[in-house]
């Protein structure tokens, strides 16, 4: 039995602890990598919410005067983002309006740590403006000729 009883060197009690010196700083870099990631989904998907949101209450003032769509979508957008994105720098956001279209783009970019590489991130969210009393109007017409 004694046979199979491994040896220990003085060398070898110190092995592992070179092995994770060097394997450590990968680690780290897959665990940061990781949170930098989680941090990149998070401002995408608040900065989807605010763009669809901000658009569809701009939606909602189009059938007023011209201007309120406008500043309706751009008032709510800068609500959405008072609470602080994590590692956005350079956030714009632009409200163009069609005729019956509102669409609302937000733009910036990511920074990280990791020797300034940077990911731009861009947003767009575009609502169809829907004619309350016109609609209204089509579907009693409809229901009219369904009667007939």
């Amino acid at each position: 039995m004694h046979l199979l009883k491994l040896k220990k060197n003085k060398a070898d009690k110190g092995s592992f602890t070179i092995e994770m010196a060097c394997l450590m700083p990968l680690f780290l870099l897959v665990i940061f990598g990781c949170i930098y990631l989680c941090f990149f989904v998070h401002n995408r998907v608040w900065l989807t919410a605010a763009a669809h949101e901000s658009a569809i209450v701009g939606c909602q003032e189009m059938g007023k005067e011209d201007w309120m769509a406008e500043s309706a979508a751009g008032q709510r957008g800068k609500t959405l983002l008072a609470p602080r994105l994590y590692g956005i720098q350079n956030l714009q956001m632009q409200v163009q309006r069609d005729r019956k279209k509102l669409k609302v783009q937000f733009d910036g970019d990511t920074v990280s740590a990791y020797g300034g590489l940077a990911w731009h991130l861009q947003v767009n969210a575009e609502e169809k403006w829907i004619d309350p009393v016109g609609f209204i109007w089509k579907v009693k017409g409809l229901q009219g000729l369904a009667r007939e």
